[in-house]
């Protein structure tokens, strides 16, 4: 590690980052106020007016403290030193302003930060708008710093706005522009991830027979959230509603509406890439409903096809089971399912998200796997997206560096990690996923609903303001070892 990096300085950049944390957190008051989920078929290209709105406000604050900001066509916002050049080798951070949307469950207002006992908490504070601006605060420090440390590089962060929903900014951004240097995804946890599953993504279509109960399925809002809310509408037939209240369990209630029953089932939402701890709310729905006498045969083909989907998150249900030593076991679920009408034709259209191994699985081969099973419930499906695993080698010389510098200013002697999650670091050339959560990472738990709240993708989603405020430290810490 080279000499401008040392104990000494490690204490001047935390007194730095400790006396700038009110600011901080104000900026980030001024983010999480956009509602900025990703809508790429609004009238406002590429992503819709909130999308737009909050890259400016980005680029407002980054220009107030003397840094570059560069529009990228409004899928990225560049923000650094000096504008980015191809050729230079810059060291870039990379995170999304994007979030998924709000939906339901929440204690506090989504999109107005709030704080509790020392949290904050607001759609996008964790995932991602908190590391964004964290990371623009370690660019700030370095531009307040930079003749004094004499700068060998031009450091860049970028920001984009289309993550949650399949990462189109970054394919507009790689097939508009060259990158080089070596890139680092603030989308993530802490140590580093070197790797990152294959992702597999397929859309369902069961048309529904005119004697239907079915008048309405709603579940999930984005394909890589475990929807923790599921309801459906249901005719009224007699003694429907008898048979439905005997359901009612704690996860399962009965509503009857003028012209429909409404059930709901509540389960607990979470990330696909991370379902450990998840309840899935669609099967809890559809478990209860499949064996009603009620229904018709092909209302309950859809039921049983969605358990075989949802009833696991490792794929055992639905056969594409399979693991190998270097990422761990498939997981992915089936988390969209929407009533739709076209004319006379009424069908429930689905989506799933599952993420496959890095060696030993083609998601091809998964893929027709699902096409299969679907079929047999009369089911259509079709694959949308096969993404192929990311890897890069632990022992490269970054990767040395960026986990030497991790274990200096931490004290722990952590390794590199492969993952389920995707990000940015996918689809750069030469890129780590690096932070901002902390290994020991704290959510708010709301104490009526233990494990139901407070983590990323959740109702009351939440960070923990001195974690970030550390994870700023070890990123400016990190940045100068890599000068």
């Amino acid at each position: 590690m080279e000499s401008k990096f040392n104990q000494k300085e490690l204490e001047k950049i935390r007194e730095w980052v400790y006396g700038h944390k009110e600011e901080l957190k104000e900026d980030l008051r001024r983010l999480v106020a956009v509602p900025s989920v990703s809508e790429p078929d609004s009238g406002e290209k590429p992503y819709g007016k909130e999308c737009k709105k909050v890259l400016e406000e980005m680029m407002a604050i980054a220009a107030s403290y003397g840094l570059t900001a560069t529009n990228y066509e409004y899928h990225f916002a560049g923000m650094g030193l000096r504008p980015y050049v191809y050729g230079e080798n810059a060291i870039s951070v990379w995170n999304h302003l994007d979030v998924v949307a709000a939906g339901d469950g929440w204690t506090f207002p989504a999109y107005e930060m709030s704080e509790k006992d020392g949290f904050l908490i607001g759609r996008g504070i964790q995932d991602n708008k908190g590391p964004a601006a964290g990371a623009l605060y370690a660019l700030r420090y370095l531009k307040e710093e930079e003749e004094r440390l004499g700068l060998r590089h031009n450091f860049v962060l970028f920001t984009g706005c289309s993550e949650e929903r399949g990462m189109e900014d970054m394919e507009y951004f790689m097939s508009h522009y060259k990158m080089d240097g070596f890139q680092l995804v603030a989308d993530c946890a802490f140590p580093l991830g070197h790797g990152e599953k294959g992702i597999l993504n397929l859309t369902y279509e069961k048309q529904l027979e005119p004697d239907s109960l079915i008048l309405g399925l709603s579940a999930g809002s984005s394909v890589n959230s475990i929807p923790g809310e599921a309801h459906i509408r249901l005719k009224k037939v007699p003694g429907l509603m008898e048979a439905l209240q005997h359901l009612e369990k704690n996860r399962i209630t009965v509503e009857e509406e003028p012209e429909s029953l409404k059930v709901k089932a509540l389960g607990i939402g979470g990330h696909v890439g991370f379902p450990e701890g998840s309840i899935h709310a669609l099967y809890v729905l559809t478990e209860a409903l499949q064996d009603l006498e009620f229904f018709q045969e092909e209302d309950r083909r859809l039921f049983q096809f969605l358990c075989r989907m949802n009833g696991d998150f490792y794929g055992n249900g639905a056969g594409i089971a399979c693991e190998d030593e270097l990422s761990g076991a498939l997981c992915g679920a089936l988390n969209i399912a929407r009533y739709q009408e076209d004319g006379s034709k009424k069908y429930v259209w689905m989506q799933s998200d599952h993420r496959y191994p890095i060696t030993g699985a083609v998601g091809a081969e998964l893929g027709e796997r699902l096409v299969h099973l679907a079929g047999l419930y009369g089911c259509k499906a079709v694959i949308k997206k096969d993404e192929k695993p990311y890897y890069l080698d632990p022992e490269s010389d970054t990767v040395k560096t960026v986990m030497s510098a991790y274990r200096t200013v931490t004290g722990k002697d952590s390794r590199p990690f492969t993952m389920s999650g995707g990000t940015y670091a996918r689809k750069l050339p030469n890129a780590v996923s690096y932070g901002m959560s902390l290994e020991t990472k704290r959510i708010y738990q709301d104490p009526k609903r233990p494990g139901a709240s407070g983590d990323c993708h959740q109702p009351d989603e939440s960070l923990d303001f001195s974690q970030l405020l550390e994870a700023v430290v070890i990123y400016i810490a990190t940045l100068l070892a890599l000068d």
